[in-house]
């Protein structure tokens, strides 16, 4: 829980300097916690993508389209990072890259949870559920980042 606080407290930094300036132009030192921020939602992202499979396997749609919901907010929360961060000038070249690297993160966690012996009481390898546990964590996070993002596409188009 430790690294929760901490990434929480990174990001809530990054708005301060970010969000609360309204400037997208950020230093070399930002742009790095942007790249760690960033790394670390889309790590969610496939975290989220990965339960969304399983769900739909198990034949719980509404689930899986929730998780699948959770898991776009990670990449976009992402995106938004790296955009606001001037990692990309383009939102749509950061949002390539949070998607590759989600489904990538998707793709490693899939195969993970296809070699464990999954049991009723251990149905998740522990790397797993120690990095869903993480990303609930920081979901909140989440949430406000998707959140300025759409405040800032909404007030665009008035």
């Amino acid at each position: 829980m430790a690294k929760n606080k901490n990434v929480r407290n990174l990001i809530l930094a990054l708005f301060s300097t970010l969000f609360l300036f309204n400037t997208a132009w950020a230093n070399g030192d930002v742009k790095k916690d942007a790249k760690l921020i960033a790394d670390e939602l889309v790590g969610c992202g496939g975290v989220y993508s990965a339960m969304s499979t399983l769900l739909v396997d198990m034949d719980k749609e509404r689930a899986a389209t929730t998780m699948q919901d959770t898991s776009r907010g990670a990449v976009y929360a992402a995106a938004y990072i790296m955009f606001k961060a001037s990692v990309y000038d383009d939102f749509n070249k950061s949002l390539e890259w949070s998607t590759n690297k989600s489904e990538a993160r998707k793709n490693y966690w899939l195969g993970l949870l296809e070699l464990h012996n999954s049991t009723e009481e251990n149905p998740f390898p522990p790397e797993y559920q120690i990095a869903l546990d993480y990303c609930i964590g920081i979901k909140e996070v989440q949430i406000e980042l998707v959140e300025e993002l759409r405040k800032e596409i909404y007030s665009t188009k008035e």
